[in-house]
């Protein structure tokens, strides 16, 4: 089997005359935390659509844990276990902590239609695992508290860990986080990369968009630094943070 979860041949998309992304070759190893970094527009979000299967690539392959997914629908994708958070935080703000979490897990073997066949003890026993894992989840993202609560009581932050334990609670083989620091306060984001550094514990590999770039070198094992579609360096945080290309990507040319 091989080390890389995602492997990305000659991925391009364009809208119009504008392109949006234009890869020839990217790999992600297992069990590592990998950051896609970029100044605005560089493509880093149309990139998640991609390989998530929410936009149709014009070419290219994606490759995910052996099998191709160019063109799989985004529920299958992530029923193959490449599951992915938005910018904008998705709960359902009518339903509570546990249903949320509760919903997000309907295409577990709980709710598959042979279950239906089972007597009804082996469906409690199904049950009460899905309840212990959401329960476990929830002390997880330290919201166990709130779980008889609406989402809609939540704060900003709160939304944040409600939505990564709902995917959490698939069991994800590799996890798609779109910013997930985003208008979160410092100490949040703290409990935010350690539950990231946990996640990669238990066996989940994770790819991030993320603009705290500090917190992008606290954590990263490998950064992917896109700018204008396409990749214009990959290494480690000292290797990136040397790199001439980076700087100019960042901050223009010395001559602008």
């Amino acid at each position: 089997m091989s080390n890389n979860i995602l492997e990305i041949k000659n991925l391009r998309k364009s809208f119009g005359g504008l392109k949006a992304v234009d890869i020839t070759s990217l790999n992600f190893e297992r069990n590592k935390i990998i950051s896609l970094i970029g100044p605005n527009g560089a493509g880093k979000t149309t990139f998640f659509d991609l390989i998530t299967g929410f936009t149709k690539q014009d070419s290219g392959t994606t490759t995910f844990d052996g099998k191709n997914i160019s063109n799989l629908e985004s529920f299958k994708i992530s029923r193959l276990g490449m599951v992915r958070t938005f910018q904008l935080t998705k709960v359902f703000d009518r339903m509570t902590v546990n249903e949320n979490i509760l919903f997000s897990a309907s295409s577990l073997k709980n709710d598959r239609f042979i279950n239906s066949l089972f007597k009804s003890s082996i469906k409690s026993k199904i049950e009460q695992e899905l309840n212990e894992r959401k329960n476990e989840v929830l002390n997880m993202v330290n919201l166990y508290h709130m779980k008889d609560s609406y989402a809609r009581e939540l704060s900003g932050g709160q939304k944040k860990l409600l939505e990564l334990a709902r995917v959490i609670i698939q069991k994800p083989k590799i996890l798609l986080l779109d910013e997930p620091l985003a208008g979160v306060n410092p100490k949040l984001s703290e409990d935010i990369l350690s539950l990231i550094n946990t996640f990669v514990k238990e066996g989940i590999s994770i790819l991030m968009v993320e603009h705290n770039i500090s917190a992008v070198m606290k954590v990263s094992d490998h950064i992917v630094v896109l700018a204008e579609g396409s990749v214009i360096a990959e290494g480690s945080s000292d290797e990136i943070r040397a790199n001439e290309k980076v700087v100019s990507a960042y901050l223009g040319k010395s001559n602008e």
